[in-house]
């Protein structure tokens, strides 16, 4: 918060600092600081402390002052200060001060910080999983009806997606921050499941908790946020594995074909269409025969929109996804390569980004209609 001057005017005591003091600066921004300044001190970077460690300094402090506290309530502070002592000895003595020399537990601190129960947000997340938009309505009204705050709810399930993204990935309960108990096996779960939808929902819950400051209905927000949750975010199209088992269920339409002599001869060229016009499911065949030499390459065009338009497959994507648009934009040339690979030299692939869209069509039909040479895009 110093200015020019003021750094000026202190950059001549720490020049010749007096025998008898030490300058301890202390800041979050060291980049905003002179390079005089820096140049001149020992620079110490502080890092978050581990739960464990802020576990141990709470119970040598209770011990000290003679504070019963379950270690449970311990551990929750601890996670809930995400690696700052300061704001755990904090939350610590807001509890001693509200039990009144009681003996601190688990609900304690749950009661104190709003927070909703871990095995209710696990219930929430294991019907989102199961894509069981009832159950997970009715878990989240009975959070809301115990007065637990929607914006921490959350941030609990952001919490609670990322273990099972994080373990999944690494196998390791070392990792894991909340999701230790698993009652509804999410970790097991989450090694039959896609984890790039897993990173969707991450991402819709990110943009969700940043609304829920601002909104005046958190509860109806939340609400339309599971069920967006539960019916859109999907490993392959809106409702996701819920619509794998109908097409399986109809085998008896192939006997019939079979029957009949003259239904073979029928499919080659059906086999020849699908070559010059790519059908919606040749898209998602496109999509996967990336996914597995580039799996990187698959997530980023799994987040589009894919729609096929006589020989071309256009992707569009939302600006949230704009990261993996720029993903996908590196390698347009390998897929148009892919594409042309498996339906012949005149399948092309388009990507777009959804604020680019009108754009790019009104400059084609532009294109079209006059002289290319003469038309400046401004």
């Amino acid at each position: 918060m110093l200015s020019i001057n003021a750094f000026n005017a202190l950059l001549k005591t720490l020049e010749e600092p007096p025998s008898h003091c030490i300058f301890i600066l202390a800041t979050t921004e060291p980049e905003k600081l002179p390079a005089t300044i820096l140049s001149r001190c020992q620079r110490y970077h502080f890092k978050r402390i581990s739960t464990e460690n802020i576990m141990e300094r709470m119970q040598w402090i209770c011990r000290d002052g003679q504070f019963e506290v379950d270690d449970e309530a311990l551990r929750l502070i601890a996670v809930s200060a995400d690696g700052a002592m300061r704001d755990a000895l904090s939350i610590l003595d807001q509890c001693l001060s509200i039990t009144q020399q009681q003996r601190i537990t688990k609900e304690h601190v749950k009661k104190m910080l709003g927070i909703t129960d871990q095995t209710l947000v696990d219930g929430i997340a294991d019907a989102v999983f199961r894509r069981d938009a009832n159950e997970a309505l009715r878990k989240l009204d009975q959070a809301y009806s115990y007065g637990k705050d929607m914006g921490l709810l959350v941030s609990q399930l952001i919490e609670t997606f990322r273990d099972m993204l994080v373990f999944h990935i690494t196998q390791e309960d070392e990792m894991v921050k909340v999701l230790k108990e698993d009652p509804f096996g999410l970790k097991e779960k989450m090694q039959k499941e896609d984890y790039d939808r897993v990173g969707r929902i991450i991402e819709l819950l990110t943009e969700r908790e940043s609304k829920m400051k601002y909104t005046t209905l958190p509860k109806v927000l939340m609400e339309v946020t599971l069920v967006k949750l539960i019916t859109e975010v999907g490993g392959k199209g809106p409702v996701g594995p819920a619509e794998k088992n109908p097409p399986r269920s109809i085998p008896s339409a192939e006997p019939r074909a079979q029957a009949s002599p003259k239904t073979p001869p029928k499919a080659p060229p059906a086999s020849t269409n699908r070559k010059e016009n790519p059908s919606a499911l040749q898209a998602q065949e496109l999509v996967e025969t990336i996914g597995r030499q580039k799996r990187i390459l698959g997530m980023s065009l799994r987040t589009a929109n894919a729609v096929v338009k006589e020989q071309t497959v256009v992707f569009t994507y939302e600006t949230a996804h704009k990261f993996h648009y720029d993903q996908a934009m590196k390698e347009a040339a390998w897929i148009q390569k892919t594409a042309k690979d498996l339906w012949g030299e005149g399948a092309k692939v388009e990507l777009l980004l959804e604020e680019e869209k009108q754009e790019n069509v009104a400059e084609k039909w532009a294109h079209e209609i006059f002289d290319p040479d003469k038309i400046q895009v401004k």
